[in-house]
C-alpha cells in the first residue's frame, strides 16, 4: 500500500491510500492516452468490492477442495500444488477486505465532493466534462427530474417499459417492447463505453430494426429510425438512434467476446449495426443493465450524495444536455435526430414539437478500444447482483 497526495485543479486529497502493482499484464497501458482511471462510486464501494473478491475467491477454494475429495489419493498429490495457491490467494484477499475496512475515506469524501455532473460532448472528438461541486439542479430544478439511488454502493435505479418507436422525423414507427415491463436495475456508469443489455433485448431491438421503417439516402442520410426509450424512476427518458447503432471496427478482444451477440458486426439496416454490449445477471429490481457513455451524451448527470454516510438519501438529477454540455435551457437544444426536421423532447421524454433538427451522430466503434469496469466484469460474472 502507498499514500499519495491527489489534486484536480482546487480540490486537494493529501492523504489518499493505494494499492501498489509490481507486476501485470496490461497491454492498455501502452495502447491507451489515458493516464488514470477515476472512482467516483459512492462510500463504500471499496469495502464492498474488497469483500466480494474475497468471498469469490474462497468459493473457488471451497469447490476445488470438494472436487479433490472425489479423487484417487495418487491424483490429489498431484493437485495439492494448486489448491495451495488457491488457498494463499484466498487468504490475501481475505487480508485485503480486513485491510480495506480500516483504511481513508474514499476519492469523494475525501475531496470533501457531495455533489458532482458529468457530460460528455455529442460531437466526433468533444470533449467531456466532470462539475465538481455542482449546484445547476438546485438553481434550476424545473430542467432536472429528480431519481432516488436505489443502489447500496452503486448509482443504481429502477428501469421500467424499455421500448423503441418513433422514428427520428417525427413519423410513427411501430412501437416494440424491448424488456423491463416488470421491471429491471440499472446502473448509470461513465465509464462503459456503450450500453450493456441483456441478449433478449438486443436482439428485439435487432429484430424490430430489421422489420423496416427506416430510409437510407446516400445524399440526405438515414431517417425514421426509432429511438430507445424507458422509464428510470417515475420518469421517461428517450435515447436517439446513435446511442445504440453505429458501425464496427477493430478486432473484438478474447476478453471481451463473451460481451456481444454472436452475429454482432452484421448489418441491420441502412450499412449500420447494432453497437451495444450484453450480458446476463438478476438485480434485486430484475435483469440488470448498464446505461453507459452514450447516455452522458444525451444527459446532463447529476449525482448527490446527500449524507455520504446514509445511501437512502443519495440521488441524481438528469436534464438535456445542450451543445455545450450544459443544462439545457430548453427541449430544443437535444433534439431527437434527424433529416430535415425532428420532434423535441423534454426531460420527461416526452414528443413536444416538429423543429429543425442536428444531423445524427453514427459513430464508428473500434472494438479492440472498448472498456468494461473490472466491477461490471465481476457482478456479470456471478449472474446475480445486489446493486
Amino acid at each position: 500500500e502507498g499514500f499519495e497526495r491527489i489534486a484536480f485543479g482546487p480540490l486537494l486529497a493529501p492523504n489518499i491510500s493505494f494499492w501498489e502493482v509490481y507486476d501485470a499484464d496490461m497491454p492498455v497501458l501502452s495502447q491507451s492516452d489515458f493516464q488514470a482511471i477515476l472512482g467516483v462510486g459512492p462510500p463504500g464501494v471499496p469495502e464492498s468490492s474488497a469483500w466480494s473478491t474475497a468471498a469469490q475467491d474462497r468459493r473457488r477454494l471451497s469447490a476445488w477442495e470438494d472436487m479433490m475429495s472425489h479423487m484417487p489419493k495418487p491424483l490429489r498429490q498431484l493437485t495439492k500444488k494448486g489448491q495451495a495457491q488457491l488457498s494463499r490467494l484466498a487468504n490475501q484477499s481475505m487480508a485485503a477486505a480486513l485491510y480495506t475496512e480500516t483504511r481513508n475515506d474514499s476519492l469523494l469524501e475525501a475531496l470533501n465532493v457531495t455533489s458532482f455532473s458529468v457530460c460528455l460532448g455529442k460531437e466526433h472528438g468533444s470533449e467531456g466534462y466532470f462539475i465538481w461541486h455542482d449546484g445547476a439542479h438546485r438553481k434550476k430544478p424545473g430542467l432536472f427530474k429528480h431519481l432516488p439511488v436505489v443502489g447500496r454502493h452503486t448509482w443504481g435505479v429502477r428501469m421500467t417499459g424499455v421500448h423503441i418507436g418513433a422514428g427520428s422525423r417525427g413519423e410513427d414507427y411501430q412501437t416494440n417492447d424491448v424488456a423491463c415491463l416488470d421491471g429491471c436495475g440499472a446502473i448509470l456508469d461513465s465509464g462503459t463505453s456503450l450500453l450493456v443489455m441483456p441478449r433478449i433485448a438486443a436482439e428485439r431491438i435487432a429484430k424490430a430494426l430489421e422489420a423496416g421503417g427506416a430510409t437510407c439516402d446516400n445524399n440526405q442520410g438515414v431517417s425514421g429510425l426509432p429511438h430507445l426509450h424507458f422509464q428510470l424512476g417515475e420518469h421517461g427518458f428517450s435515447l436517439p438512434p446513435e446511442a445504440y447503432l453505429g458501425t464496427i471496427i477493430g478486432r473484438i478482444p478474447k476478453s471481451m467476446s463473451k460481451w456481444w451477440l454472436k452475429d454482432s458486426h452484421k448489418v441491420l439496416v441502412c450499412g449500420l449495426q447494432l453497437t451495444v454490449l450484453t450480458q446476463e445477471a438478476e438485480t434485486q429490481f430484475g435483469p440488470m443493465w448498464i446505461l453507459g457513455m452514450p447516455l452522458f451524451r444525451q444527459y446532463y448527470v447529476n449525482f448527490n450524495l446527500a449524507n455520504a454516510s446514509s445511501p437512502l438519501n443519495r440521488s441524481m438529477n438528469l436534464a438535456l444536455a445542450g451543445k455545450a454540455c450544459e443544462p439545457a435551457d430548453t427541449p430544443k437544444a437535444a433534439l431527437l435526430s434527424g433529416e430535415r426536421s425532428a420532434r423535441s423532447i423534454d426531460a420527461a421524454g416526452e414528443s413536444t414539437a416538429v423543429v429543425p433538427a442536428e444531423p445524427q451522430r453514427f459513430r464508428t466503434i473500434d472494438a479492440s478500444m472498448l472498456r468494461v469496469p473490472r466491477w461490471a466484469t465481476r457482478a456479470f460474472a456471478g449472474g446475480i447482483v445486489h446493486i
